[in-house]
């Protein structure tokens, strides 16, 4: 349960940081994508809980066995290309797409929340597998395992946030919209923040 607790004390702090405190205090340096507040529901908050419980027993599966860097940086291409495939399977199938994806495509323009706000079974095969299935194919140790669903976890949130800075202001902090333009076009940008399989499909969105 130690790994639940901090993985979902970790979400709180991290999407109260982006969708309530930067917006408030840094507004004047913002570009907002728009300005109303998306409230939790109870179905955020079930699929993060559900979400970190499973991500507590992953991570402790290989225990303190010895992982290369390169292993943890393996898990990136497995995780891009499931998602990419998976997530395009639920536009294109118009029955999954209705009974299920739609529930995340409520928000036009989501916050970083938005990433839990998704029917159970897509929580699982979208959120979750692209994550575990890396890790169980690369053998990543307790350490490793942890830092990638962390990692997974920040792009999700991120990909998802409704503002960002204009890149004279602080560059390094420049989030595009990507994924928020595949919110408003749901036939363009199936990738979450990886561009590459977007761009050799025919499916990314125009500057």
């Amino acid at each position: 349960m130690l790994w639940f607790l901090l993985f979902t004390a970790f979400d709180v702090a991290l999407i109260t940081l982006l969708d309530v405190v930067i917006p408030q205090r840094a507004n004047k340096y913002l570009t907002f994508h728009h300005n109303k507040y998306i409230p939790w529901t109870p179905l955020m908050v079930f699929n993060m809980c559900y979400t970190n419980l499973l991500f507590d027993w992953t991570v402790d599966i290989y225990g303190d066995q010895e992982t290369a860097w390169w292993q943890f940086l393996a898990c990136t291409p497995i995780t891009s290309v499931m998602f990419y495939f998976i997530h395009r399977e639920l536009h294109r199938t118009p029955i999954v797409y209705r009974q299920i994806h739609s529930v995340h495509h409520q928000f036009s323009h989501p916050q970083a929340k938005v990433v839990y706000q998704a029917h159970v079974l897509e929580q699982f095969i979208l959120n979750i597998l692209p994550v575990y299935v890396p890790i169980m194919i690369m053998g990543l140790n307790t350490a490793w395992a942890t830092a990638y669903v962390t990692f997974a976890h920040i792009n999700g949130f991120l990909a998802h946030i409704n503002w960002y800075y204009p890149q004279a202001v602080w560059a390094p902090l420049v989030f595009d919209d990507f994924h928020l333009k595949h919110h408003v076009d749901r036939q363009v940008n199936f990738g979450l923040s990886d561009r590459h399989l977007d761009y050799y499909a025919n499916t990314l969105a125009s500057p």
